[in-house]
């Protein structure tokens, strides 16, 4: 992206080619701060690395997300139709009311996080990096030259990206079973320096994540959660050797009252459908049974070449059992690669089934969760940059609409 400098005093204004704000500052003496407008921020800073999981990309409606008001609870509502409301008719005047139409309540905590970031222009003071800054003085301002706002974009950039995979990863694998014994053992896969950050990411607060939520409902035998996953299904690679057919009909086949109505239920043009999600190793069966199963024909050609089909896959990783969704849980394998855990994990799950409360700017999820960044020129803080937020969050899994598996490994 290219950007313009306009003014030669401040407040002024970074905008792109299109001449369009990317970044609004403005000065208190040796205080600086720099806004992002929001609304710029989708566009800037889109398709930015890898990203563990977009809230706001929800095109299959997994999660319900809720804001939550000043009491920091979410109270999602469902209305349960009446039932059995027929009975002969009586021939006299008497009236007997029968059945009716409940509500039932759910109340989701949230728990409160904040964002403390801190970057030294100093970081930058190398051979390589410190020519792109003004001389002298300048060499602390990141926004002194043209080179060092392209970079100070960049680091925006990373630091948005960033912020957006650990709400994600908190809302997934907070307080999960395996993190006290990892970080007994120190067998994480990570620097310990990483570690202390993520460990106190992750178990800090009292929130549960939805992950973390169906191993324990699996831990207790919950029906629908209690699908075999055996060791024996895994080689010595991890590669899924079991029936992947006879997984995906029993995460169906455990689907039972409501859930399993929907399972067969016609759905409206507008209407999603439930999403089977698999691990990576449990995917990449599934996929590898299509291609073999299906090797005659045009569309398993076409989907070798491009990774869709053109007409039924239309993303590479989403493909299609039955009618329903078949998306790849990357966010299993994300977390094994800090913890040293070795997971493979299969569930079917409702629209809407996994809640996620929020107090704060969760919606910007990847845009900057209403970061505040101020820059101090004045002495000693040569130049630094504060970045700050504060938001809560909770989640819930409405364990009737979800049918799950697992097969979970402590590091050896």
């Amino acid at each position: 992206m290219i950007t313009t400098y306009q003014g030669s005093v401040l407040p002024t204004i970074i905008v792109d080619e299109n001449d369009r704000a990317v970044l609004e500052v403005s000065q208190v003496g040796g205080t600086r701060y720099i806004r992002i407008p929001t609304r710029e921020s989708m566009t800037l800073f889109e398709q930015i690395g890898i990203k563990l999981g977009d809230l706001n990309a929800n095109f299959l409606n997994l999660f319900a997300t809720m804001s939550v008001g000043r009491d920091l609870k979410a109270r999602p509502v469902s209305i349960e139709p009446p039932k059995h409301v027929l009975s002969s008719r009586k021939n006299n005047c008497d009236w007997q009311p029968k059945g009716s139409t409940t509500f039932n309540a759910l109340e989701i905590d949230t728990h409160p996080f904040q964002v403390n970031i801190e970057q030294c222009p100093a970081q930058f003071w190398t051979d390589c990096f410190e020519r792109i800054f003004a001389p002298g003085p300048g060499v602390k301002d990141m926004l002194s030259t043209a080179e060092g706002r392209a970079l100070y974009e960049r680091m925006i950039r990373a630091i948005y990206l960033g912020l957006g995979n650990s709400a994600f990863m908190a809302f997934n694998f907070s307080n999960h079973p395996t993190l006290g014994p990892v970080n007994t053992t120190n067998k994480y896969k990570v620097s310990a320096g990483e570690w202390a950050d993520f460990y106190d990411q992750q178990t800090s607060t009292a929130l549960k994540g939805l992950i973390t939520q169906m191993d324990e409902l699996a831990n207790n035998g919950e029906p629908g959660f209690d699908i075999a996953l055996p060791d024996g299904s895994f080689n010595a690679q991890g590669k899924f050797i079991g029936n992947i057919i006879d997984l995906l009909e029993a995460l169906r086949a455990s689907a039972k009252g409501d859930f399993g109505d929907m399972l067969y239920a016609e759905l409206a043009p507008d209407q999603t459908s439930p999403v089977f999600l698999l691990s990576p190793a449990l995917f990449e069966a599934y996929r590898e049974y299509l291609v073999t199963t299906h090797a005659g024909s045009t569309e398993a050609f076409r989907y070798q070449m491009t990774g869709v089909d053109g007409t039924v896959l239309q993303l590479r990783n989403v493909l299609s059992y039955y009618g329903m969704p078949v998306v790849r849980w990357n966010i299993c394998n994300s977390y094994d690669s800090i913890a040293g855990t070795t997971s493979h994990r299969a569930a079917l799950v409702a629209p809407g089934a996994l809640a996620i409360a929020y107090s704060g700017e969760i919606p910007q999820q990847y845009e900057g969760m209403g970061l505040q960044i101020v820059q101090h020129l004045d002495p000693p803080h040569k130049g630094r940059v504060f970045m700050d937020t504060y938001l809560r969050l909770g989640a819930h899994v409405v364990k009737n609409f979800v049918t799950y598996a697992r097969n979970v490994k402590l590091p050896a």
